[in-house]
């Protein structure tokens, strides 16, 4: 017997996507105008980037999951936030509360938001942060990027693959600035 959840339809083609937050409420909301769901998932995705573009911290975060695909009712957004580990190690205690939230704690479940961190070391001198930055970072990409099934979904532009994610970089533009 086969235990999977159903894989539904993906928002978008293969690859990442930059995307504002209003172009992610049109993809993943407005075009579904009877979820009871999407529009309470929405306003907890902008209250939590709100917090990363308020401490102004520079940093792209991954959107995927169920909220990413064509299910009515998805129950959260799935969230990898990647940051540069040098821009963390520098930020004050403050900024670093603020990236440890989106480490898969109950504060950002309360925001519908299902979130992990990706602390990147690209340029580090120290071969095993930069190794383990990159080990870690590929283990995101094949997790997100495949479904449950294995199938790829769409991070890498291999021939067959499925689904994309959006990419929001923070902080943003003032003009895409949620307010509330």
């Amino acid at each position: 017997m086969d235990n999977l959840k159903p894989e539904w339809p993906p928002l978008l083609e293969a690859g990442f996507w930059p995307m504002s937050i209003e172009d992610v409420k049109a993809l993943c909301v407005t075009n579904f105008p009877t979820s009871r769901s999407r529009p309470a998932i929405m306003e907890g995705l902008e209250k939590a980037l709100r917090l990363l573009h308020d401490h102004n911290i520079s940093a792209e975060v991954w959107l995927d999951g169920s909220f990413m695909t064509k299910k009515i009712d998805p129950a959260d957004v799935d969230i990898i936030l990647s940051i540069n580990g040098e821009i963390f190690e520098k930020g004050s205690e403050k900024i670093k509360s603020v990236v440890m939230l989106f480490n898969d704690t109950s504060d950002l479940k309360s925001f519908f938001c299902h979130s992990y961190i990706l602390i990147m070391y690209p340029n580090s001198n120290d071969a095993t942060l930069r190794d383990g930055s990159t080990e870690d970072h590929n283990y995101w990409l094949e997790l997100f990027g495949t479904s449950r099934g294995n199938d790829e979904k769409g991070i890498n532009s291999s021939p067959g693959v499925e689904k994309g994610m959006a990419l929001i970089t923070t902080p943003f533009k003032e003009d895409t600035i949620v307010r509330g």
